[in-house]
């Protein structure tokens, strides 16, 4: 035993031009779906898919279903 801090990834495959071009092209394509100055507070089973409930920068509850959901976190 050795420690892998990335488990049994595959680190090998990159893409070529930068891994960015991937956030960047689901940025573009779902900017109408991304809540900037939101902060997710909770993430429910919803059929098939998921109830998400953000606060918005004023502190307002909104909540919104969705089929898929890409956590994307730093």
């Amino acid at each position: 035993g050795s420690f892998d801090v990335y488990g049994e990834s595959d680190e090998r495959f990159k893409v070529r031009g930068g891994n960015q071009q991937i956030v960047d092209a689901l940025a573009e394509r779902y900017r109408d779906r991304i809540l900037p100055e939101h902060k997710l507070e909770a993430i429910a089973p919803n059929g098939a898919g998921f109830r998400m409930t953000f606060t918005g920068p004023n502190g307002q509850s909104i909540e919104t279903v969705a089929d898929a959901l890409v956590l994307a976190l730093p």
